[in-house]
């Protein structure tokens, strides 16, 4: 429009005359669009007049419903920074009979509008049904609508308004069916307590947002950093699908609403189904691993756990990703980014719940949640305690005791350490097994009495039988494996695995003995044994087999050193006592004494002896000829 238009005086004209001269004035000085410029001009002036009636008066009922919903309205429009000015008329392109489309130029900068009219049936009036701006933006001009970016800025300050007052309704309506699907499970506290977080920052500070088709970012400043809205347009109204806080303070930043809601609704859920002992409950909200391995053999009542209604201001959850910056790897960031924790704190102990992200097949499956383990760390003793270690532990003691009585050697090694396995059952027959000495391990199931935790090692007491006895786990990546257990015994170490480790060679000898197999035997003896007495026959000197009786009286005391061993079997009656040197990293037999009574005669140095007795036969054929002959060990004594 070009400013206020005056009518010359014609006296003496007819009235059709003036109407004539009207109209080819009207063309002449460019108002022949005066319809369009009225409406538009309405619009304009209730606009600078802030007068938010008039101007619904001035603009269609869709535009109405979607820009002017709200008193705020006009503080909103400003936001969009229409330009104000004389307006002219460029161009009018009637799109229809009721709709029209009009490009104007305004104000001095002469920045141009497109206005779309349309006929208001009510009051047969042209009114604004939109506004149309070009805006540029990273090198590209885009074509917004007004009432669009209005119905925008009013869904946000909808959202604000629901999220701050925290009614559950409210809260639900103004985020799309996806988002609320995942709030609604929320307990009431923690909701909110979320939409807290969320809006609890807010400011007057002016928003900015990228509008694409049926997406919308909203980006708003707030003390603590920035409020980072994404909206979706679906059946004609703008919800929000995702909010987050972007703050350098990790305590109020929030990478993603949804994780939060997520985790919060998987970690209740798991208390509350822990407490119920609803193993079927659990099995959805932990991993296979986790619940299989741990929680579906368990007694859950041994293990106390609060409730699913722990008040929300205990809570802390930490999300992984929140920590990841640009600057790490694709692989770290995809593997960090799926960890979370749960936190409760109270005043004895802190409760960690870790839960990691399982991402759907395909995108029409969404991610969830499970929870893979839980930690107690204890704040009096300082323990750290993991569920699935300790519920793990109980059932390893179990079964180990179980395997230790039935002699099952692939369970033992099984569920053994690597040094335990080694050292003990790794060269182990099966019939040797039968011979260990294991009265300390009675055939009954044990009982479970304190569990200890420290950093990779866990301590299990029980009572099995008339005996207490402590097992030692060791945890090896997430795997409890048996190190060892220890017996109440006297005079030998309370360790079976030094105890069986010193026995192995001797059992091992016996049975060579027994076998007459002289490989074996060697491979069990000294270097100084084999020198002396094996590599000086060829053949098994079939002496003093008793020997073997001997080496099988019951356990009565040893003495080791970190190189040297000595074992006492039996008593001062009937047994042996064995001297075990250690040579290439294991224990051999360097002596054996045979014990038949209590004077120095009953008992026999048996290396010396053999020697005495190759040295009486030779070597060679008498000595193969000999060796046939069976030889008491009253014969040894001569």
């Amino acid at each position: 429009m070009r400013g206020p238009m005056t009518t010359p005086l014609c006296c003496g004209s007819s009235s059709a005359g003036i109407a004539l001269w009207l109209c080819g004035w009207l063309s002449l000085t460019g108002c022949a669009h005066i319809v369009e410029t009225r409406a538009i001009n309405a619009f304009a002036i209730a606009m600078e007049k802030g007068d938010l009636e008039q101007l619904k008066k001035a603009t269609s009922s869709r535009f109405e419903e979607q820009a002017l919903r709200k008193e705020v309205a006009l503080e909103d429009m400003k936001v969009l920074r229409l330009p104000t000015g004389e307006i002219e008329i460029v161009d009018v392109k009637e799109v229809s009979p009721t709709l029209k489309r009009v490009s104007v130029k305004v104000g001095e900068s002469k920045q141009r509008l497109k206005y779309q009219l349309k006929l208001d049936p009510s009051t047969n009036k042209w009114v604004v049904d939109d506004i149309f701006q070009s805006q540029k933006g990273g090198g590209v001009t885009a074509t917004k609508s007004v009432s669009e970016q209005m119905d925008l800025f009013l869904s946000v300050r909808e959202f604000l308004d629901a999220w701050k007052n925290g009614d559950r309704e409210a809260v639900l309506s103004n985020t799309t069916p996806e988002f609320a699907d995942l709030l609604k499970p929320l307990p009431p506290a923690y909701l909110n307590r979320l939409t807290q977080q969320v809006v609890g920052h807010r400011t007057t500070a002016t928003p900015r947002a990228q509008l694409d088709d049926n997406i919308a970012y909203v980006k708003i400043p707030v003390p603590v950093g920035e409020l980072v809205l994404t909206l979706k347009r679906a059946g004609g109204r703008w919800a929000v699908d995702e909010a987050a806080v972007t703050s350098r303070d990790e305590k109020v930043a929030i990478t993603s609403t949804r994780q939060l809601a997520q985790i919060t609704t998987a970690a209740t859920g798991f208390l509350s189904a822990y407490n119920e002992a609803n193993k079927a409950q659990l099995q959805t909200l932990c991993t296979t691993k986790f619940f299989s391995g741990s929680l579906l053999p368990a007694n859950l009542s041994l293990v106390s756990l609060p409730s699913g209604d722990i008040p929300s201001s205990s809570v802390q959850i930490h999300v992984a990703s929140a920590g990841i910056t640009p600057s790490d790897s694709d692989d770290t960031r995809q593997l960090e980014g799926k960890h979370s924790d749960f936190i409760v704190e109270s005043e004895t102990e802190v409760l960690k719940l870790s839960l990691v992200r399982e991402d759907g097949a395909d995108s029409s499956i969404g991610a969830k949640y499970l929870i893979e383990d839980v930690t107690v760390y204890d704040l009096g003793s300082k323990q750290e305690k993991r569920l699935s270690a300790l519920f793990t532990a109980h059932e390893l003691v179990q079964l180990f005791a179980e395997a230790l009585v039935s002699r099952d050697l692939e369970a033992l090694k099984l569920s053994s350490s690597p040094d335990f396995r080694n050292r003990v059952w790794k060269g182990m027959q099966v019939g040797l097994l039968h011979e260990l000495p294991l009265a300390e391990i009675e055939d009954t199931p044990p009982k479970v009495q304190s569990t200890v935790f420290n950093g990779t090692v866990t301590e299990v007491t029980v009572t099995q039988g008339s005996r207490a006895l402590t097992y030692l786990l060791q945890d090896r990546q997430g795997e409890l494996l048996v190190d060892d257990v220890l017996m109440p015994t006297i005079g030998r170490p309370s360790s079976l695995k030094a105890t069986l480790e010193l026995m192995h060679p001797i059992l091992n000898f016996a049975s060579g003995v027994r076998l007459q197999q002289l490989n074996l035997v060697q491979r069990c003896s000294s270097r100084d044994f084999n020198r002396l007495v094996w590599h000086q026959t060829p053949t098994f000197p079939n002496v003093s087999l008793d020997a073997v009786q001997h080496l099988h009286a019951p356990l009565v005391s040893i003495e080791h050193t970190e190189d040297r061993a000595i074992v006492v079997l039996g008593d001062d009656k009937f047994g042996a006592q064995v001297t075990l040197v250690r040579e290439s990293g294991q224990h051999v037999v360097d002596e054996l004494v045979l014990i038949t009574g209590t004077m120095p005669r009953d008992h026999v140095e048996l290396k010396r002896s053999l020697r005495m007795h190759i040295a009486t036969y030779g070597v060679g054929k008498q000595q193969r000829e000999e060796s046939n002959a069976v030889v008491p060990a009253s014969a040894l004594r001569r």
